[in-house]
């Protein structure tokens, strides 16, 4: 799955009853992530978080980034 082809998984992420995260959410997010791990513009080994709180502003760690997709998705619009 290419990252800009199909971003549709992005807000997909609950399953019915919001009882756990969809399939193509959780690989999507494990694929956005190595993505942006592979950029060299990134500060301090930090990545800018594209979550609905952070919006694309605040500079995480990969794994607090993870956790912050998981717990409120990606912002509305979102292609970067």
């Amino acid at each position: 799955m290419d990252v800009h082809e199909n971003c549709s998984w992005m807000y997909n992420r609950l399953l019915p009853g919001r009882k756990g995260y969809t399939e193509a959410f959780l690989n999507g997010v494990a694929e956005f992530m190595s993505f942006a791990l592979e950029k060299t513009n990134f500060s301090n080994g930090k990545i800018r978080c594209p979550c609905t709180t952070c919006k694309n502003l605040n500079f995480l760690d990969s794994e607090d980034v993870k956790v912050y997709l998981y717990r409120t998705g990606f912002i509305p619009g979102y292609w970067y």
